[in-house]
């Protein structure tokens, strides 16, 4: 009697495994035109975006061009911007004193801690 169960249960996954390979031949068949799709959309947006790297590229060199002799504002700009950093690194001090001082029914946060904000 085990014999034939046995038996019987083999029959059955030998049956399911060759309907599975089955399925997965009609949907490999059926999967190549939609793999055709997307491949021409990716296409489509591969030659958009290779459109758009041409064009910052080119824009940048126009840019690079005109920049030629700029270095001498550069060091300008660099200590401009580190007396700017240094100011904001004041009036974020201040600012969190000022938020500290508020009373804390007005605070948003921990009352018991500054409120930090990021300014900028």
């Amino acid at each position: 009697m085990i014999i034939i169960i046995s038996s019987l249960a083999l029959f059955v996954a030998l049956t399911a495994l060759w309907f599975a390979s089955a399925s997965l031949k009609k949907f490999e068949a059926g999967n190549t035109e939609i793999k055709k799709l997307f491949k021409a959309d990716i296409n489509i947006l591969k030659a958009e975006l290779e459109k758009k790297v041409t064009d910052v590229t080119d824009k940048m060199k126009k840019y690079e061009a005109r920049m030629g002799g700029i270095t001498e504002g550069q060091t300008n700009v660099n200590e401009t911007s580190d007396s700017m950093k240094k100011e904001l690194a004041t009036l974020r001090k201040e600012l969190n004193d000022l938020l500290f001082r508020l009373p804390p029914q007005y605070r948003v946060g921990e009352p018991s801690k500054p409120i930090r904000r990021d300014v900028g």
